[in-house]
């Protein structure tokens, strides 16, 4: 796909003024990428699911739970630790993937997740291409003057929230002192003030167009898909999965494991991921975890590493992703082996991430590109490989 068409993909979405998780417009990108999906000839399938709609409320619930226990604490210490230890599990799933986290307590919507398949006889492995669709909302973390501490931000509320479980336990043992005291309460004030940011984002926020994040990724998917059906893989039988509800908590790669998992063998599956590929410069990420680091596949590293050491790749290099979290994490979570694609700017920072001027005229349709075609000689190379061994 070149880069006139790569645009015109593109525009498509954001024809629609955005793609917010659970949606009317959502769903009418959806029907959008399953048109597409039939027209390059895969077939083509919408999946269902309730999710969430925004991790607003998520991390409210979280902060305001060490907030109850810090109340709590005055009169039984005990209880405020056990509140705590829930709520460090509880960021733990979220984070992890692993268990469920405090959406499932929130309201649900539907969503869905596009999936189109090139199937092939006896194949020799399967390779899932995701990319999600769905558009996040603005918010004060992202602002322009604020969003390069997002990572700092985030340990810094993780550290608060094991202080003040630690605080508890040694109020349960009659600890008691000053500098307790003033952590407890300056702890207790900064998680009153992560509530406020929540709530602020989910009255004041607005759905951004999502050009770079992640229209860029869905089209260099639609481009990769197109190449695949021109010339198919020899021996890879291909999954190309729109996901949506990324944006509030993987919901939809959650969801598409769920329901394909036992057609997965991890062994024999590979997981692509691309994210905000227009605009930045390409990499390729070694793994990704804001909590908990997973590795990701070293079969797909050591094949992104050796292309990327010749033309026209040079410059794409490798990251290890802690910021956020893309949608690779759930299967590398899982034990399969995953990899993704995201284009980072000279400050390691995604472009205009999840902000106004997420627009289609700050992507550089050159960089969508690059990205599928480094995308497409990873697959080609795994598949010569399979094929040689």
């Amino acid at each position: 796909m070149n880069v006139d068409a790569i645009r015109r993909e593109i525009e498509a979405l954001c024809a629609l003024p955005h793609r917010g998780s659970t949606t009317e417009e959502e769903s009418q990108a959806a029907d959008i990428l399953a048109e597409r999906f039939g027209e390059l000839g895969l077939e083509a399938d919408v999946e269902r699911f309730q999710s969430h709609t925004t991790w607003s409320w998520v991390y409210a619930m979280l902060f305001g739970g060490f907030v109850l226990a810090s109340f709590i604490s005055a009169g039984s210490p005990f209880l405020a630790f056990l509140i705590a230890l829930l709520m460090l599990f509880f960021n733990w799933a979220e984070h992890t993937t692993l268990f469920e986290g405090l959406g499932q307590f929130l309201p649900r919507r539907s969503s869905q997740n596009v999936i189109g398949r090139l199937p092939a006889q006896n194949p020799r492995a399967h390779v899932v291409v995701t990319a999600h669709y769905d558009t996040s909302r603005t918010g004060l973390p992202y602002a322009p003057a604020m969003v390069r501490h997002f990572r700092s931000s985030f340990i810094s509320s993780v550290v608060t929230q094991v202080g003040l479980t630690l605080v508890f336990l040694i109020r349960t043992f009659d600890g008691d002192g000053f500098l307790i005291d003033a952590f407890q309460v300056l702890a207790t004030i900064y998680l009153l003030y992560g509530i406020a940011i929540m709530v602020d984002r989910e009255l004041r926020g607005e759905y951004v167009n999502g050009a770079n994040d992640n229209a860029s990724g869905v089209a260099a998917m639609l481009s990769l898909a197109e190449a695949f059906s021109k010339k198919p893989a020899k021996g890879l039988d291909l999954c190309f999965l729109a996901n949506g509800c990324e944006e509030v908590g993987m919901t939809g790669q959650r969801h598409f494991l769920l329901n394909h998992g036992h057609e997965l063998p991890p062994d024999r599956t590979y997981f692509l991921n691309i994210d905000n590929v227009g605009a930045g410069r390409l990499r390729y990420c070694t793994g990704e975890g804001m909590l908990r680091f997973f590795p990701y596949s070293p079969t797909l590293v050591h094949l992104a590493g050796r292309i990327a050491g010749g033309a026209p790749f040079q410059d794409v290099t490798p990251y290890a992703y802690t910021r956020a979290y893309f949608d690779a994490l759930v299967p590398a979570a899982r034990g399969y082996q995953a990899l993704s694609l995201i284009a980072l700017d000279e400050e390691d920072q995604i472009p205009n991430w999840h902000w106004h001027t997420d627009t289609i005229e700050n992507v550089d349709m050159e960089t969508v590109k690059k990205g599928a075609d480094f995308a497409e000689a990873i697959l080609r190379r795994l598949d010569k490989e399979l094929a040689a061994s």
